[in-house]
């Protein structure tokens, strides 16, 4: 009788500091989480971008004292964390010797130390104040080009155009060739506006190229 109500204790002890199952998130809470944890990612870019950062090798971080912002990985490396108690926004790389041994066949190595990128901690008025000089000073010219390039790749995929259709209509009337010969006509077009074609298959790639690059130099 007495083991019973023993057993029973432990069960009613067991039950009382059961750890209780968590919350699940809505699928808008999701988005809300989501999309706040993009925004908290662009600016700490942005503010390593602007200078607004201190980088710094510890031997050891406490991790307690940080929260983890879920998303992309800075250059494929560095997770972000935001300090509790700052509120500063710290890109984090564990360092790890590539050429120790690994002789515990262990899949993944303790790190001798930690890469920290630690931004400035500003207020969201002072972040669009920097993010408007930004704009104005350090994007100017490199979007003033990426803006030349394409008024200059559209200019040209115009005058090509109107070169092959004055080349068409050209070799088509009954004046230049009367048997409508279609290697004729070919060798005609080509001979008028084959540079520019070639030309515009060559600024396509560049352009392509170069949107690739400049998007990348927005996400640096």
């Amino acid at each position: 009788m007495e083991q019973l109500k023993v057993e029973e204790l432990e069960e009613v002890e067991k039950d009382s500091f059961e750890k209780p199952n968590e919350k699940k998130l809505k699928e808008y809470q999701k988005l809300l989480l989501a999309e706040n944890n993009r925004q908290a990612y662009e600016k700490a870019v942005n503010l390593v971008k602007f200078g607004c950062f201190e980088q710094k090798e510890l031997t050891e971080v406490d991790f307690r004292k940080y929260i983890k912002i879920e998303g992309r990985k800075y250059k494929g490396l560095y997770d972000l964390y935001q300090d509790l108690d700052t509120m500063e926004l710290v890109f984090i790389c564990p360092l790890v010797e590539a050429d120790k041994a690994d002789l515990e066949n262990k899949k993944e190595m303790a790190p001798y130390a930690y890469d920290c990128i630690i931004t400035d901690a500003v207020d969201e008025e002072t972040y669009q104040m920097l993010i408007n000089a930004a704009h104005k000073n350090l994007n100017g010219s490199v979007k003033a080009f990426y803006i030349g390039a394409h008024i200059a790749y559209f200019a040209l995929l115009f005058f090509t155009l109107l070169s092959f259709v004055f080349s068409l209509i050209y070799v088509t009337s009954a004046a230049v060739n009367p048997n409508g010969d279609s290697v004729y006509a070919i060798t005609v077009i080509f001979f008028y506006s084959g540079a520019l074609i070639g030309s515009s298959v060559i600024a396509t790639i560049l352009m392509v190229l170069a949107h690739i690059k400049y998007q990348k130099y927005k996400e640096q």
